[in-house]
């Protein structure tokens, strides 16, 4: 099957090579049949076909198999990797507004990619698949390049007033710099032409894609974090624990928008203001708990001085529920935050007193709220806390003290 795959993949890179010559010819003499359109889908498609060619073998035999002119299979391959795409980016979009930011973007390899032989470029994009452990093109899904968590808002997608719906009217506007979005350097890095040098063998190509490769996946990272802060709320908003999980598969997603579509207007928009440091409405009770929440587990992510904004805007939170509700529970949780805010301001030994008394929240929301992500947030920013302890050296007084999450010296 590699075989027959593998001659199927060359018919179809000289298929789309030949109607991309053929639209540059015509850019290049000014011909009024000229479509610069046309010409951008051309390369998109050029470059996502050598990313992937595996993911589209079915839509490759049929259209191949099936014959006709070479305008028209080209048509017909280009409609076939846009579907894949389209279906993609749809399946894997959780509010209505969203980006889904391609990891590594469709274009890497610019024009120059379909220069190398097909064999060529299949065992440098294995090699890197390895390299980066995860799938490339428009694979999605855990381990692909479209995931879950790359669901962005437009503020942490780009760098830019494009934002739609709830998130436009949120009033979050962008941020405040561009290198804090996904897109923080220009995408015209990513698609930069190869050289004949860095086409000529394997290592050249493989080294020049992996450069370029890793700068990508950094820039997605900042925006993940960017945007964390507003996910973290939507997942305690639906008690949904897959919300915005990279391991979301397509049916994950499509039970979280089924939990989002039962939030109101009002909740959802706060996720932005709330996730972006902007005073939220007066919104539901429930959404509020669940922002603090969500705080009280950003508190157990980090060190105490890194924990300090949460646990502050977790105290102001908790204080404002207490007041409306009158509740005497929420009045010792409003505590327990102050406690954590004020530990918060002894470096290491700090640790000891606001560790238990964010986890100590966390447990009363999941008691009061069964329901709740309150139990998942607490894990997961307990095993965040965890790894970011263990990559510290085994003597570091962070990872000495008896409660530390990273269990170096008698720890648990």
């Amino acid at each position: 099957m590699d075989k027959e795959l593998d001659k199927l993949h060359d018919l179809a890179r000289a298929i789309i090579k030949q109607q991309f010559d053929k639209e540059r010819a015509l850019q290049a003499a000014k011909d009024p049949s000229f479509s610069d359109s046309r010409l951008k889908k051309i390369r998109k498609v050029m470059t996502q076909l050598d990313q992937n060619h595996k993911i589209y073998a079915d839509q490759m035999d049929n259209i191949l198999s099936q014959g006709g002119s070479t305008q028209y299979m080209g048509d017909q391959l280009r409609s076939a990797v846009r579907g894949v795409e389209e279906y993609a980016l749809e399946a894997f979009k959780l509010l209505e507004d969203d980006s889904v930011h391609h990891k590594i973007q469709s274009r890497t390899g610019g024009d120059t990619l379909i220069e190398a032989p097909g064999d060529r470029v299949r065992r440098v994009m294995a090699r890197l698949e390895d390299h980066f452990g995860m799938e490339f093109g428009n694979a999605f899904g855990p381990g692909g390049n479209l995931t879950a968590d790359m669901s962005l808002s437009n503020r942490a997608h780009k760098w830019d007033e494009r934002a739609r719906g709830l998130e436009k009217q949120s009033g979050v506007g962008k941020e405040p710099t561009k290198a804090t979005t996904a897109h923080r350097r220009s995408t015209a890095g990513s698609s930069k032409n190869l050289t004949a040098a860095q086409l000529a063998d394997d290592d050249s190509l493989f080294e020049a894609l992996r450069g370029n490769i890793q700068q990508q996946l950094d820039d997605a990272k900042v925006g993940g974090l960017t945007d964390a802060p507003r996910q973290e709320l939507v997942r305690a908003l639906t008690d949904d624990p897959m919300a915005y999980n990279p391991a979301a598969t397509a049916e994950d997603v499509a039970a979280t928008k089924s939990r989002i579509a039962a939030q109101s207007a009002e909740d959802l928009i706060d996720t932005y203001r709330g996730g972006y440091g902007l005073e939220v409405s007066n919104g539901s009770i429930r959404f509020n708990r669940a922002r603090m929440t969500a705080l009280a587990g950003a508190g157990l992510a980090g060190f105490s001085m890194l924990g300090t904004a949460a646990s502050a805007a977790e105290t102001v939170g908790r204080g404002q529920i207490a007041a409306k509700t009158k509740n005497p529970m929420d009045y010792l949780q409003t505590g327990l935050s102050a406690a954590s805010l004020a530990a918060d301001f002894v470096p290491v030994a700090g640790e000891i007193v606001s560790t238990p008394a964010d986890a100590l929240n966390v447990l009363i929301d999941t008691i009061r709220d069964p329901k709740s992500l309150a139990e998942g947030a607490m894990k997961r920013r307990q095993q965040e806390r965890k790894e970011k302890l263990q990559s510290k050296p085994a003597d570091a007084p962070e990872r000495i003290q008896s409660l530390s999450a990273g269990f170096a010296k008698g720890g648990f």
